[in-house]
């Protein structure tokens, strides 16, 4: 008795183990997967998307200027376009996103700026992830609330007189070749962020780091460079 329940129960297993198999043939061959996405035998679904994507990519908005020997990159809403405005920026191998969004249907009733400025470090771009005890990324750290409170200083004077809708600025590293500082970077990507945006704002502003390296003055000083110098102004 005991084994003919157990070849019934197999047997039962067998059938739905089937009939699933074929469901999910009928769902793939009925075409409601598949139409998702282009066929690779669909030439024409496959260029008109390749064609999209090389036209996304010609009119895009992007600067390239020159400081120091170091190319930098502004690519102007290539990602966050649901912000009111955004900027990609690329120093040597250093990357960084700056966002900005404001309410502007909802002005607080304070009489002053609700702006919050967030610069923001994760150790994965420098290809590493948190370890050891804590497994977590931990608050910000030190250089973070300083870097986001000098870039907070430089852009809440610079918005007009009674502007009262809440401003969150964030800046996230994305990838660091650490050679080039991000917290400059930081700076000049909230101020580009800005002046592409919808919002009010009478900028725009520089952020620079000045070192003294064998009694010449540098201008964005190296990681390598800095401990070398004799001089680290911001």
């Amino acid at each position: 008795i005991n084994l003919s329940c157990w070849f019934f129960s197999l047997s039962i297993i067998w059938l739905k183990f089937l009939f699933n198999i074929s469901k999910s043939l009928s769902v793939l061959t009925s075409g409601t997967l598949v139409s998702k996405f282009p066929s690779p035998i669909d030439v024409d679904a496959n260029i008109k998307l390749l064609m999209d994507l090389k036209n996304l990519e010609e009119n895009r908005i992007a600067i390239e200027i020159e400081i120091n020997n170091n190319k930098e990159v502004f690519e102007f809403d290539k990602v966050a376009k649901q912000s009111n405005g955004s900027v990609l920026l690329t120093s040597g191998k250093t990357v960084l996103m700056a966002t900005v969004v404001s309410e502007f249907d909802n002005p607080v009733s304070e009489d002053f700026t609700p702006l919050t400025v967030q610069y923001i470090e994760k150790t994965y771009a420098a290809a590493k992830f948190a370890g050891g005890f804590m497994k977590r990324e931990g608050k910000s750290s030190d250089f973070e609330t300083l870097t986001s409170r000098v870039i907070d200083r430089s852009l809440r004077p610079l918005f007009p007189k009674g502007y009262k809708n809440e401003v969150q600025v964030m800046i996230t590293v994305l990838q660091s070749d650490g050679e080039n500082m991000p917290d400059i970077l930081a700076g000049i990507g909230a101020s580009s962020a800005l002046m592409c945006s919808t919002i009010p704002w009478n900028g725009p502003i520089a952020t620079v780091r000045v070192g003294r390296v064998n009694n010449s003055i540098v201008i964005n000083p190296t990681r390598d460079q800095i401990e070398e110098s004799d001089l680290e102004m911001v």
